[in-house]
């Protein structure tokens, strides 16, 4: 079960090597946020190679603005020293979307968009 942190926890990717991630930033508040819930909790049982994260977003805001600034929910995956966000996909985050950009390193957002 993804577990929730607070900034603190970001600290370790700068300060080494960590292990690969994936965020999700989130809100209480969020309704898509709660349906995303049972996929996400999914895929980080069936990703085992993976650290499932979850961020909210309320408890700072200035770092809300930095990692999510078109808002929640917003999903990163952190591999080799690289921090990209997976693109919001037609159907939204589905399961079958998120575990075909995690394992593929697809569906990342590029910059300016």
């Amino acid at each position: 079960m993804p577990k929730t942190v607070d900034r603190y926890y970001f600290k370790r990717f700068y300060e080494g090597k960590s292990e690969p991630h994936v965020i999700k930033m989130f809100s209480e508040g969020c309704h898509v946020c709660d349906e995303l819930k049972p996929e996400y909790e999914q895929l980080s049982n069936d990703l085992k190679n993976y650290t499932f994260v979850m961020f909210d977003v309320d408890t700072d805001p200035k770092l809300s603005d930095l990692l999510a600034p078109e808002g929640v929910p917003t999903i990163y995956l952190y591999k080799d020293g690289q921090l990209s966000e997976i693109d919001y996909g037609e159907d939204g985050y589905s399961y079958k979307y998120l575990k075909e950009s995690i394992l593929n390193e697809t569906n990342f957002k590029k910059d300016g968009e």
